[in-house]
């Protein structure tokens, strides 16, 4: 992950396969979801996590979408907004999260005025850190949520753990790695 990424490479990729499936009309259309856990954040709100399989079929052709929602709920339990992540970007947001906990161990001990590092996905969710000279904190946005996920970096990890779970069984579904 050292090499500089052009950002605006790709950029003609407008949100998620769910989110195409989704609108398609004229099709027969087949939800399977399967809740894989909950993280609670520092201010009692939720982001839970589920696999979800969209299965079109028109005539006799089947076509099947394989990805993770995640939704979150605000601190008096009300639905806050989701997002979904398609299967094949789970790596990439996996390798994310990995570099911005490794980022942040290494940037601990120095004296940052403000500093941020993040990731987003293709339907916008935000995962990262901030530093400033008082404090390091991870967060975890999604677009057009109230509010923000705040939570210790290291437990990054358990985030981490939930997607690499839906990976597991998005794979014994027959989602290809």
């Amino acid at each position: 992950m050292n090499e500089i990424i052009d950002s605006t490479a790709g950029s003609t990729q407008s949100g998620t396969n769910f989110k195409k499936f989704l609108a398609d009309r004229g099709v027969v259309l087949v939800k399977e979801f399967r809740p894989i856990g909950q993280f609670k954040g520092r201010f009692r709100d939720i982001l839970s996590f589920e696999t979800m399989l969209l299965t079109i079929v028109r005539g006799n052709k089947k076509k099947t979408n394989y990805g993770v929602r995640i939704e979150r709920q605000d601190g008096d339990g009300d639905s806050d907004g989701s997002v979904f992540l398609d299967f094949d970007e789970l790596d990439e947001f996996l390798d994310a999260i990995k570099f911005i906990q490794s980022t942040a161990k290494e940037l601990l001990s120095q004296q940052r005025d403000h500093t941020e590092v993040s990731y987003s996905s293709k339907d916008e969710a935000k995962v990262g850190f901030y530093q400033t000279s008082e404090e390091q904190q991870a967060f975890f946005g999604l677009p057009h949520s109230r509010g923000t996920t705040f939570l210790p970096v290291d437990k990054l990890t358990e985030i981490e753990s939930l997607i690499s779970k839906s990976k597991q069984h998005l794979i014994s579904c027959g989602a290809e790695s």
